[in-house]
C-alpha cells in the first residue's frame, strides 16, 4: 500500500500524506517480528522501507531516509541469501544497494557510494545474463551503468563518466524505438540525454551539449502533455528550462535565456506552493529565484534581480537550518549569497557585496574538501574571494583586494589546469586578469571563445585584448557591460 500510494500520491504533490502513511507502516512493522512474515512478506516489508526512506529523502529527513534505506537493504541481503536464484529478491537487493548508494552520495561520500553501486551494477549484470531478453532487467542496467557514470563524473573523470551515460543512452534510445509511448522509458531516455549533455559542457563541447538538452526537454514537453496533471514530470520540465537558460546565458542569448529561466520559476513555484510539505521543491524553487534574479542583474541597470537573490538567499538559508548535512543545498546558498553580492557590487554597494562575499566563503570552506562537492564548492569558493577583492578594491583598499584574488587563484588553480569547464574556466580567466597575469589568461580566453562562449565578463575581457569575432564586438547588450564592471 506504500509503495502504491507513492507512486500515485507524489504524481499530484501529496507528501504529507505519504509521511502519514509511512509513520503508520513503521508503527505496523514494529509490531510484527519478522520470524512471522513470509520471504515474500520480506520482500514486501524492504521494498515498503525503501519507499518511506524516499518520502523522508523529500521531506529533508536525512536521518530517517538513511535509516529507512540501511533497515530495507539489511531485509533485501537476507532474503537473497537464502535464495540466490529468485531474480525478484536479487533486483529488490541491487535497488536497496541503489538507495542507500544514494543516500551517500547525497551526502557527499563518494567512496561509500560507489561500493553500493557495484554491486548493483554486478546485481543487475547477472541478472540480463540468465535472461538477456528481458526489459526490466536491461533498464536495471542502464540505472547501474548511469550510477558508476555520476560517481565518475563527481570524480572529476569526466570522459569515464561521458563513456557510461553513453552507454546507458544507447540501450534506452534501442528500448525506446521498440516501445515509443512508454511513458516511463520515454522519461528515462529525456534524463539520460540530460547527463551526457552536463559532462559535454564540462568538457567544452558547448553546442554539443545544448543539443542534449534540448531533446531532453523535447522528451519531458511531450510527458507533460501527455499527463498535465502529473507534477512529477512538470517538475522535470522545469530542470529542462533551466538546463537549457543556463546554456542559452553562457551562449550569450541573455534574453532566451530569461524566458527559460521564467518558465522554470514558474513551473517549480505552482508545484512547491501546492506542496509545501515537500522541501525538494522549496530548494528548487530558491534556486530558481537566483537563476531568474541573476540574469536579470545581467540584463537590466544596476540593481535589478537583488529582490529574487534575497528572496533566494532567504529560502536556502531555512532549509540549510534545517537539514544542514546536505552539502549540495550549502553550496546552492553560497552561490546565492555569491549573486546577492555581485548584483551590489553592480550598484555601487561596496561594503554589502564584501559582506555578502565573506558569507559565502566561510559557507563553502566548511565544503570545499568534501568528497564529492569539492570541484564545484572550489570553483564557488574562488568565485566568493574574487567578489571580496571586487568589493576591496572598491572600497579603495588594493592590497587586501589582491590578498584576496591570490587566494581565489590558489582554490582553483588545481581544477582549473588543463580544464574545458566553462563554470571553472569563467572565473579563472577573470582572477588571472585582476591580477595583471595577461599572458596566462591570453590562451584560456581564446579557447573559451573558440568554443563558442559568451559570457558577459569574458566578452568584456577577450574584446579589450582583441580577441572577440569583429562581428560580435555590439552583439551583446550594453547591460551586460555596465554589471561585467
Amino acid at each position: 500500500m506504500v509503495g502504491d500510494l507513492r507512486e500515485k500520491l507524489q504524481a499530484v504533490g501529496r507528501l504529507e500524506v505519504l509521511s502519514d502513511v509511512g509513520d503508520k507502516a513503521l508503527e505496523y512493522f514494529s509490531s510484527v517480528p519478522e520470524s512471522a512474515l513470509t520471504g515474500d512478506e520480506l520482500l514486501l516489508r524492504s521494498r515498503a522501507l525503501g519507499q518511506i526512506g524516499q518520502v523522508r529523502r523529500a521531506e529533508g529527513n536525512t536521518a530517517a531516509a538513511t535509516e529507512a534505506f540501511a533497515e530495507s537493504l539489511r531485509l533485501a541481503e537476507q532474503l537473497a541469501a537464502v535464495e540466490r536464484g529468485n531474480p525478484l529478491w536479487q533486483a529488490n537487493l541491487g535497488e536497496s544497494h541503489f538507495w542507500v548508494g544514494y543516500s551517500l552520495y547525497d551526502r557527499g561520500e563518494l567512496a561509500a557510494a560507489l561500493e553500493h553501486f557495484e554491486d548493483y551494477r554486478r546485481i543487475a549484470s547477472g541478472l540480463v545474463a540468465a535472461e538477456p531478453d528481458n526489459r526490466e532487467w536491461q533498464l536495471e542496467l542502464s540505472y547501474a551503468a548511469s550510477n558508476l557514470g555520476s560517481i565518475r563524473e563527481a570524480q572529476g573523470e569526466l570522459e569515464a563518466a561521458l563513456a557510461a551515460y553513453r552507454e546507458v543512452l544507447a540501450i534506452l534510445q534501442r528500448l525506446h524505438a521498440a516501445q515509443p509511448e512508454d511513458g516511463a522509458l520515454k522519461l528515462d531516455l529525456a534524463m539520460q540525454h540530460n547527463l551526457v549533455g552536463a559532462v559535454l559542457w564540462r568538457l567544452g563541447e558547448l553546442h554539443a551539449a545544448r543539443d542534449h538538452f534540448q531533446a531532453d526537454a523535447g522528451l519531458t514537453a511531450e510527458l507533460v502533455a501527455a499527463e498535465p496533471d502529473n507534477v512529477l514530470r512538470r517538475e522535470r520540465l522545469a530542470t529542462c528550462h533551466n538546463y537549457l537558460g543556463e546554456a542559452e546565458e553562457a551562449l550569450g542569448d541573455l534574453d532566451q535565456a530569461r524566458a527559460h529561466f521564467e518558465a522554470g520559476h514558474a513551473l517549480i513555484a505552482a508545484l512547491a506552493q501546492a506542496d509545501p510539505a515537500n522541501r525538494l521543491w522549496l530548494r528548487e524553487l530558491a534556486v530558481a529565484l537566483l537563476r531568474r534574479g541573476r540574469i536579470d542583474s545581467l540584463r537590466g541597470p544596476a540593481g535589478s534581480g537583488l529582490d529574487d537573490l534575497q528572496a533566494s538567499v532567504d529560502l536556502l538559508g531555512e532549509l540549510v537550518a534545517e537539514d544542514p548535512d546536505k552539502a549540495h543545498w550549502r553550496h546552492d546558498l553560497a552561490r546565492a549569497w555569491i549573486e546577492l553580492g555581485r548584483g551590489r557590487l553592480a550598484r555601487g554597494d561596496w561594503s554589502a557585496a564584501a559582506e555578502a562575499a565573506r558569507t559565502a566563503e566561510a559557507l563553502l570552506e566548511e565544503i570545499a574538501d568534501r568528497e564529492g562537492t569539492e570541484r564545484p564548492a572550489r570553483a564557488a569558493l574562488a568565485s566568493s574571494r574574487l567578489l571580496l577583492g571586487r568589493a576591496l578594491a572598491g572600497m579603495g583598499r588594493p592590497d587586501e583586494a589582491r590578498a584576496s584574488w591570490e587566494r581565489a587563484r590558489t582554490a582553483l588553480a588545481a581544477d582549473a589546469a588543463g580544464s574545458r569547464d566553462p563554470d571553472l574556466i569563467d572565473p579563472w580567466v577573470r582572477i588571472l586578469m585582476h591580477l595583471g597575469r595577461v599572458a596566462e589568461a591570453e590562451p584560456v580566453l581564446r579557447r573559451m571563445v573558440a568554443a563558442g562562449y559568451r559570457g558577459a565578463d569574458v566578452k568584456r575581457l577577450a574584446t579589450g585584448l582583441g580577441l572577440w569575432p569583429a562581428g560580435e564586438i555590439n552583439s551583446a547588450p550594453e547591460a551586460q557591460e555596465r554589471s561585467a564592471r
